[in-house]
């Protein structure tokens, strides 16, 4: 009995004072009407910084007759007459009640996210901290919770977002503990609709200057370390979500985290420790994504990993000018390592640098290998750095290195004075040529011995000519390996002249001998080799002498 007393006596109370608003609203309306041009400005300026419009958009409203700004004040007023049995204050009370079911918790969090989005700046500036701590307590709340709290944690990340909207909510939620870790905690593929709402969030927390980068790798890591993984695990797996919109809200925020930190080594590590994760694997597959955002997204981040390795390869060719000295370069090395869980694996290299077998021909070539292999791993193409998950994943292409280093060594020894085992193309072309050469000199010497002995025993000169030419003419292929082949026999009766044959019998009918001259006696004159070669056109050449032979 005495409890429905204090129900009517609530009642009563409330409804006096929502009548005492109308009325109050009432009046409102009519000192609206009567206000003056200069009192409507002002008034007209106050909504519009209640509505939390920008500049730009404020500007057209400015230039509205004043009969305009006042049929706009009276509306304006109307609405929050309407909206005044709902205060930040009764949200606030009414939230602050641990007893509340879940389906009431879930009807208030949704009417306070229109009342967000919808009512003016200082409305929501009102609800200020403490509205944002009941916000936070009910998100608490569906992490401990089953699945039917979804909606419940949906609505609030809702709320969130109309909280940010402005520099007043924005400034609250950096400087609350916890709010930022709670939204982290909230990228659960699991829940893609409100892992989507979460990321966007998340992103744009990224891009607010100064700290805002530092803040959301702040709330990720935490929010790993809570959930016990990877801190960048949730983000790779909504990339691999059916859910086109949380794939595009996930790369647009490893983009976001991988861009934004001035120093190139920070942006390197976070780069590679996506990869870690599994980004490696998923590139793959979202290269065949038939979205233009995925795609528009993913242009973005291939672009900035080159910049960076391209700024990355221009610091190994400034350490390559500026740290020349060998021992140096060693100490510097040996620092970083030492105490370290890298130096085990610097002294095995060092080890194993010094099996190099000791030939001082040989031990060039290893070490041309080994600094190729550690270019290619160092400061490999993609930019990133390998996987280590598994080796066999991880291939160098030796090949192609190795052809490559035996034709450097060809042309750097070629000009070399120090013992070489190879030579350069252009110089065994020309070994090749004076080989040729010879053979053809040794056939044209044998040729014209024949040619001499064959005048000698008072043979047919014109029948010999052919048997010149041909010595002169013919090119013999180079030999293959080894000495020149010795000279050919002499051609056979097919191929030139028969041989001299013996002086005809007188029976036969020959040329009587020449008369004998009057001294007496004498051989017949034979002519001379110089005679020959002048006959030939040609001028005799010195025998060529090969140096070593």
């Amino acid at each position: 009995m005495n409890f429905n007393k204090k129900r009517e006596k609530h009642g009563t109370k409330k409804f006096n004072s929502n009548v005492a608003g109308i009325l109050d609203d009432g009046d409102q309306e009519v000192n609206i009407g009567k206000m003056g041009d200069r009192e409507i400005v002002t008034e007209f300026e106050k909504m519009l910084e209640n509505m939390n419009l920008t500049e730009e958009k404020k500007e057209p409203l400015r230039k509205l007759p004043i009969s305009k700004k006042r049929e706009m004040l009276t509306m304006n007023s109307k609405t929050v007459a309407r909206n005044r049995f709902d205060s930040p204050a009764d949200y606030i009370g009414f939230l602050s009640n641990s007893e509340l079911s879940l389906a009431k918790k879930s009807s208030c969090i949704e009417s306070l996210r229109v009342a967000l989005t919808n009512n003016s700046l200082e409305w929501v500036q009102e609800f200020g901290n403490k509205g944002l701590e009941q916000v936070l307590q009910i998100l608490n709340e569906c992490f401990r919770n089953k699945s039917e709290w979804d909606k419940v944690h949906y609505e609030c990340i809702k709320c969130l977002k109309a909280i940010m909207n402005n520099k007043v909510g924005l400034k609250n939620l950096f400087n609350h503990n916890e709010a930022l870790i709670l939204l982290a905690r909230s990228i659960s593929p699991t829940h893609p609709h409100v892992a989507l709402e979460a990321v966007k969030l998340m992103a744009a927390v990224c891009l607010v200057p100064p700290d805002g980068h530092d803040k959301t790798l702040e709330a990720i890591t935490v929010a790993g370390e809570v959930k016990g993984e990877d801190r960048f695990q949730p983000i790779v797996q909504g990339l691999l979500s059916n859910n086109e919109p949380l794939r595009v809200a996930c790369l647009t925020l490893v983009n976001v985290l991988t861009s934004s930190p001035e120093d190139l080594d920070f942006r390197m590590h976070l780069r590679n420790e996506f990869m870690r994760v599994g980004l490696i694997d998923v590139l793959e597959e979202l290269h065949d994504d038939p979205g233009d955002e995925v795609q528009l997204q993913l242009k973005i981040f291939f672009e900035h990993k080159e910049e960076d390795f391209d700024e990355f390869a221009q610091r190994f060719d400034n350490i390559r000018l500026e740290l020349d000295d060998v021992n140096e370069v060693f100490e510097l090395v040996k620092n970083s390592v030492t105490e370290t869980a890298a130096e085990p694996y610097f002294l095995s290299v060092l080890q194993h640098l010094l099996c190099i077998r000791d030939d001082f021909q040989i031990r060039p070539a290893y070490f041309k290998l080994v600094e190729e292999c550690v270019s290619q791993i160092v400061l490999h193409r993609s930019g990133c750095d390998p996987d280590f998950r598994s080796t066999k994943r991880f291939v160098i292409d030796v090949e192609p290195l190795v052809d490559h280093l035996v034709e450097r060594g060809k042309l750097e020894d070629a000009y070399s004075t120090s013992g070489s085992f190879s030579m350069a193309p252009g110089l065994e072309a020309a070994i090749t040529e004076k080989q040729e050469m010879e053979v053809r000199l040794a056939q044209a010497q044998e040729r014209i011995e024949q040619l001499e002995n064959m005048l000698r025993n008072g043979g047919d000169v014109g029948a010999l000519f052919p048997i010149v030419a041909e010595a002169v003419y013919t090119s013999v292929p180079p030999p293959v390996c080894g000495p020149p082949p010795p000279p050919p026999p002499p051609p056979p009766p097919a191929m030139g002249g028969p041989p001299p044959p013996p002086p005809p019998p007188p029976s036969m009918g020959g040329p009587p001998p020449p008369p004998p001259p009057p001294s007496g006696p004498s051989p017949p004159s034979i002519p001379t080799t110089v005679d020959i070669f002048a006959k030939l056109g040609m001028k005799k050449k010195r025998k060529w002498t090969v140096e070593g032979s």
